[in-house]
């Protein structure tokens, strides 16, 4: 009697486009609109490894404008360029017939591998836009305290009493870029700074809402802390060097700050591994994880995502760190 083979349920150019849809339906970056897909029309689908971005630089608007007059000419100010440098990853995994077992045994395999395989790989892909935020915004980052221009805002202690998130810990931090405040949309926070500032009462809900029939997930898409969006991860960075004083970054974005452009969309392959008698369904994503107007300042390919997390691989190219939309405060 003949057995049914994996290749015989999924059509992987049917498996592969469907399952990349359903990465934006778990993607939070996308969801929320703090990421795009496009970065002033740069074209990364002909192959290399990074995504090279020219820009002009904004013209600065503190430089005094001149009177006319009929005697006197006007004189002509520089307009400076740049070029900001985002580095592809090329990203990978495969599942054999045992672990896709429960799957597709259902009544629709496909369509239930396709929700499956999109959520790992918007998580996968979270995962690397978190490493990259995590160097930019390190004490030794570009963005980071140690920087010329800070957008992080330290408050957590060591000893004494632990400070946890306020709103004038976030009213604070979202100054450090002064009246390009105004434009911030999402806040990205741990599971447990969501608690506190739920155990506070200071996350908004719909009215007539109740909370508390909902659980902390559904909870963060449903409500909303001074008027923006919520993410709640815990892929947010902590540091518990120090016991019972555990440091915990939240961050705060604009729309469009971020940029993840697809090399090439989610590609799927079937195959068969005859010396395990398994069948083998393979994925393969190619992506750039970035934030714009921070380049990658190295000439490695290919990185992990420990290289992403590397402070020293990044560099602000931002005439003024006004434009770059986002901005981080530490609490305990």
């Amino acid at each position: 009697m003949a057995t049914t083979k994996l290749a015989d349920i999924i059509v992987p150019e049917v498996l592969g486009p469907m399952a990349s849809a359903e990465i934006s339906n778990y993607f939070d970056f996308e969801k929320t609109g703090i990421a795009v897909r496009d970065y002033n029309n740069v074209d990364i689908r002909e192959g290399g490894h990074f995504a090279e971005v020219p820009f002009y630089n904004q013209l600065d608007a503190t430089e005094a404008d001149e009177v006319l007059s009929d005697s006197t000419s006007l004189t002509p100010g520089k307009i400076t360029t740049g070029k900001d440098i985002g580095v592809v990853c090329h990203r990978g995994r495969a599942w054999g017939t045992r672990d896709l077992a429960a799957i597709v045994s259902g009544n629709d395999p496909q369509k239930a591998l396709a929700k499956q395989v999109g959520s790992y790989w918007a998580q996968r892909m979270a995962q690397s836009g978190f490493s990259v935020l995590n160097a930019l915004f390190a004490s030794t980052g570009p963005l980071g305290t140690g920087a010329t221009s800070p957008h992080v805002y330290d408050v957590a202690v060591t000893s004494g009493t632990p400070v946890t998130m306020s709103h004038n810990a976030v009213l604070t931090t979202m100054n450090l870029i002064g009246d390009a405040m105004n434009d911030f949309d999402t806040v990205i926070m741990h599971s447990k700074v969501f608690t506190d500032l739920l155990n506070a009462q200071l996350i908004s809900f719909p009215y007539n809402y109740d909370p508390t029939k909902l659980d902390p997930a559904a909870m963060a898409k449903s409500g909303r802390y001074l008027g923006k969006n919520i993410i709640v991860t815990d892929k947010v960075t902590t540091d518990t060097t120090t016991e019972n004083f555990t440091k915990y970054t939240t961050y705060i974005m604009k729309k469009g700050c971020m940029y993840f452009g697809r090399q090439k969309d989610l590609m799927t392959e079937t195959d068969r591994d005859i010396l395990a008698f398994e069948d083998v369904l393979s994925t393969s994503i190619h992506f750039v994880p970035h934030l714009k107007l921070c380049k990658w300042n190295v000439t490695d390919t290919n990185p992990t995502n420990t290289s992403l997390a590397t402070a020293t691989n990044w560099a602000s190219v931002a005439n003024d760190h006004k434009f770059i939309g986002a901005v981080a405060v530490v609490t305990n």
